[in-house]
């Protein structure tokens, strides 16, 4: 479980999970989180698939978030500059451009001119105060913050999805869906073992949509949300 964990870190930037210690390690059968609306609406169906519903608008909200998050960025570095100072090389080469006060100590640690150090750590702390100051008022850390939490509910739905025992086709389907979505780098990896999973999923959908396990209700809606 710690890998899916690791691979829904890896998809959404600036992400956070709930540590698989805090999941309910007695039974695989009872689902890890509280009932939510859409598995009240599921009633009796596969237990996976209300758990699919939510992990999908978990995980949507937060890839919006993201893009959010990654425009505001761009925009506030367009605004003030990314706070960073160069530091000059000492054969007159290009700069090393540094972000911290301790890249700065570091890069001249080894020279014996102290005297670029104070005009540097000024520098940076007065680009890192106007960073700071309009990423407030841009809503850059606040829209952090909830794809943080989106993030959280969407790697905790991923684990109880993985571990509740699926009812059925429908079930199994998803939980391949799942697996393929958070393990791949990019959609349509042709890399293995992807390539060869989705063949494998298709091959599900055939033989159950043509043996109706998927349900006259639930065919359709399923392989579309999991397209």
């Amino acid at each position: 479980m710690r890998a899916l964990a690791t691979a829904l870190r890896r998809i959404q930037p600036h992400a956070r999970t709930v540590p698989i210690e805090k999941l309910d390690p007695g039974g695989f059968a009872t689902p890890l989180l509280p009932q939510s609306p859409a598995a009240s609406a599921a009633g009796s169906t596969d237990p996976v698939l209300p758990l699919w519903v939510d992990w999908s608008r978990a995980s949507g909200e937060a890839a919006a978030l993201a893009s959010q998050w990654a425009a505001l960025e761009a925009g506030l570095a367009r605004q003030v500059g990314f706070p960073r100072v160069a530091v000059p090389a000492p054969d007159g080469g290009a700069p090393a451009w540094v972000t911290t006060h301790a890249d700065i100590d570091a890069a001249l640690a080894a020279r014996d001119d102290r005297s670029l150090g104070p005009q540097l750590h000024a520098d940076l702390a007065r680009r890192l105060a106007l960073w700071r100051d309009a990423a407030s008022r841009l809503g850059l850390d606040e829209t952090d913050r909830l794809q943080d939490e989106a993030m959280s509910r969407s790697a905790n739905l991923a684990e109880s999805l993985i571990r509740v025992p699926a009812g059925g086709l429908t079930g199994a389907i998803l939980k391949l869906e799942l697996i393929l979505r958070t393990g791949q780098a990019k959609t349509g990896d042709d890399e293995f073992p992807w390539v060869w999973l989705r063949v494998a999923i298709a091959d599900l959908r055939r033989l159950a949509a043509g043996a109706g396990a998927l349900g006259p209700d639930l065919s359709e809606s399923v392989l579309r949300m999991s397209s």
